[in-house]
C-alpha cells in the first residue's frame, strides 16, 4: 500500500471503530431499582397479620410480614424508572389480596394496605 492510500485507510478504520463503539454504548441498558413497603391486616379485627407471604409475578423474592404486619421489597429491579407491580398477599387460613403499586426508581414506595379476610372453617 502506498502513502496515498495509507492515510485514508487508517481514517476509514478509525471511523468504523468509532461507529461501532457508539452502537455498543447505545445498547447499554440502564438498571433501575426501587423498594416497595406495605402492610397486611386482618379485615375483621384490623390486627396486623405476621408471617403473611407477599409476592409479585415480576419479583423473584417472596417476603413475609413482620410482627407489625409490615413487609419490604428492597432494591427490586425495575424494567423502567417507574413500573406497575401487583403485590399478592396471602396466609394460610385467609383469602388473597392483590394491591396495585407503582414502584419508582431510587425510592421507597408505600403500597396501599392489604386486608385479608379469614376463611370460614365450615
Amino acid at each position: 500500500m502506498n502513502g496515498k492510500h495509507f492515510i485514508p485507510a487508517i481514517i476509514l478504520l478509525l471511523s468504523a471503530f468509532a461507529a461501532s463503539s457508539c452502537d455498543q454504548a447505545s445498547n447499554v441498558s440502564t438498571v433501575f431499582t426501587g423498594s416497595v413497603q406495605g402492610f397486611v391486616y386482618d379485615t375483621l379485627t384490623g390486627a396486623p397479620i405476621p408471617g403473611a407471604k407477599n409476592f409479585a409475578d415480576d419479583i423473584t423474592d417472596t417476603v413475609l410480614t413482620d410482627a407489625e404486619g409490615m413487609y419490604m421489597f428492597h432494591n427490586i429491579n425495575l424494567p423502567r424508572s417507574d413500573y406497575i407491580y401487583y403485590i399478592k398477599s396471602t396466609k394460610q387460613g385467609y383469602d388473597t389480596s392483590i394491591i396495585r403499586v407503582k414502584a419508582k426508581s431510587d425510592n421507597i414506595v408505600k403500597a396501599d394496605t392489604a386486608y385479608l379476610k379469614m376463611l370460614s372453617t365450615h
